[in-house]
């Protein structure tokens, strides 16, 4: 049984997906999954270790490396705030490398960036930014 004040992990197939996209270079990953799944839970903690990891790494722009869409609005609205408690989770229990070496004024930094980035949302409107 798990106290609330512990950090969500993923687990089995969830686990392997984001360890398969942590190990590749670069590429396109997409999940195709039934309701109930975990697909949101993974695809927002991929998307917020990967945003820590290329902050880590120097990249002062971080969260437009990452494209995280839904066709559901509902969902697509989600993602974003998701993604910025999955940053917080992962700081504060140095859940990651690098994480630790992080300061709540970069953790804001992060939050900040994720609320505009130009890749979360819907596929609609991610795809009306790009071209």
């Amino acid at each position: 049984m798990s106290n609330d004040d512990d950090p969500r992990t993923l687990r089995n197939a969830q686990a392997t997906i984001r360890d398969r996209f942590v190990d590749a270079e670069s590429g396109l990953f997409t999940m195709n999954c039934v309701a109930g799944a975990g697909k949101s839970m993974t695809v927002q903690r991929i998307a917020a270790e990967t945003i820590i990891r290329r902050y880590v790494a120097g990249d002062q722009t971080p969260a437009q490396s990452v494209a995280v869409m839904s066709f559901n609005t509902d969902e697509a609205a989600a993602i974003g705030p998701a993604v910025c408690e999955h940053i917080r989770e992962i700081v504060a229990h140095e859940m990651i490398p690098g994480a630790s070496s992080l300061t709540q004024t970069d953790v804001e930094y992060l939050v900040t960036r994720i609320r505009q980035a130009p890749f979360i949302g819907t596929v609609d409107s991610v795809l009306r930014d790009i071209f």
